[in-house]
């Protein structure tokens, strides 16, 4: 579907979790723009194909911005790099990824990078000559985390903002502005005070809100102390999601990191103003998840994909636990 002038479509390649799933691939969203960018937030591990599924040429999918270094955030970018010349890309591949704020060089984006070059030396050394390999050259962009607000990325009329996650050292969340319209992308973090201070009111807000330590002991089996660590100390479970969407009062919210359902947690969602917006709901094929702004969101479109192998049903929900009325499928 072609995208008005002044419209951002926002596609959820990906919500999910460490923890591999068939029809659920890590963080990974496409924001699309009237103007024609189209930025990638995240590319955690499964997103490629869901990327790949959408038909896109990938020399319009050549800006990758990255929260944080963890694999499912960033576990596909190696894959989607070195496959630019067998499908067509001619363009290098601009990555945007934290670095510096006191944290070891060898952590930054750029030695991230420079070991993923490495590995692929045979590869790209035993293409040339036999592949247009104009797309083997990567272009990287460390941004310093520990900024409050910093500009990241500022072209056409498109500003990027990064400010401090609280999850691991060297982890940031992302603040898009164009058109006036305003969109946060928390990646993994808790709620925080920058967070809260700078995302007031933004037409959509994409907030982690992963599961329950009470579900990470039953579906993963985490023990009592790694669910308590890891959903209460690094992520934001439904409870705080909620909380900060009272806090900051978007005009629309979605729930990153469901691992299977709207229900699953939404108690604490419910707690706090009946927040929740879209959730997977399982193996659907076909769609993907959409959200199109333009002064009012439409939350309850779906897009089709070329690949019915690939894709998962989304339904948005208003305090509840989503209605099937609100879908349109997008032929």
């Amino acid at each position: 579907e072609d995208l008005e002038p002044d419209e951002m479509r926002v596609i959820a390649c990906g919500s999910g979790m460490p923890m591999p799933r068939l029809k659920q691939a890590a963080a990974c969203f496409l924001i699309e723009l009237g103007n024609g960018d189209k930025f990638i937030f995240d590319m955690g591990t499964g997103s490629m194909e869901r990327l790949y599924a959408l038909g896109i040429p990938l020399d319009y999918l050549d800006k990758v911005f990255l929260t944080h270094l963890h694999a499912d955030h960033m576990g596909d970018l190696p894959a989607f790099f070195i496959y630019g010349p067998q499908n067509n890309r001619s363009v290098p591949l601009r990555v945007w990824g934290p670095g510096g704020g006191g944290t070891r060089p060898e952590w930054g984006t750029k030695a991230a990078m420079d070991s993923m070059l490495d590995m692929w030396a045979w590869m790209t050394g035993t293409l040339v000559g036999t592949i247009d390999t104009r797309s083997m050259s990567l272009e990287v962009t460390e941004y310093d985390w520990s900024k409050i607000n910093g500009v990241i990325y500022e072209d056409n009329g498109v500003v990027i903002r990064s400010i401090p996650a609280v999850h691991f050292e060297q982890s940031a969340s992302f603040i898009l502005e164009w058109n006036g319209l305003k969109l946060a992308f928390s990646g993994d973090t808790l709620p925080n005070k920058w967070w809260i201070e700078h995302t007031q009111g933004v037409d959509l807000s994409i907030h982690e809100s992963i599961f329950m330590p009470d579900t990470a002991m039953a579906k993963w089996k985490f023990s009592g102390q790694e669910a308590l660590n890891a959903m209460t100390t690094i992520h934001a479970n439904p409870a705080f999601f909620g909380k900060v969407m009272a806090m900051t009062r978007p005009k629309h919210a979605v729930g990153l990191r469901r691992p299977g359902g709207l229900c699953a947690g939404l108690h604490g969602v419910e707690r706090h103003q009946g927040w929740c917006a879209y959730t997977d709901r399982g193996p659907q094929p076909r769609v993907l998840p959409v959200a199109s702004v333009a002064g009012e969101a439409d939350l309850g479109r779906q897009g089709s994909l070329p690949d019915p192998r690939v894709g998962a049903r989304w339904i948005p929900g208003r305090g509840g636990c989503g209605r099937e009325e609100d879908l349109r499928r997008l032929q």
